[in-house]
């Protein structure tokens, strides 16, 4: 996503009360914990999206760190997801 697209993306979900936790937080990653928590997936189902690469700039630090998600992925991640393109796992 262009800068421009992540903006205007961001202020779309602003409008979903159920992903205010992502823009509100101020947090530039986010753990595997974090998004399961804050969206109401499993925590199974988010390590499951990082490994087939669904969570767009997911990296895996490793057994004692995990997976780390950048907001901007998450945002892309939610939009994709309940933006009408057949994906609709969430919300």
């Amino acid at each position: 996503m262009s800068p421009e697209e992540l903006q205007r993306a961001e202020q779309q979900l602003a409008q979903r009360p159920e992903l205010a936790w992502l823009i509100s937080s101020g947090k530039q990653w986010f753990n595997i914990t974090d998004v399961a928590n804050g969206s109401g997936l499993s925590r199974n189902t988010v390590r499951d999206f990082c490994e087939r690469g669904r969570m767009p700039g997911a990296v895996f630090y490793g057994p004692e760190v995990g997976w780390r998600i950048p907001r901007s992925g998450l945002i892309e991640f939610f939009i994709r997801t309940s933006g009408g393109s057949g994906d609709q796992e969430v919300g």
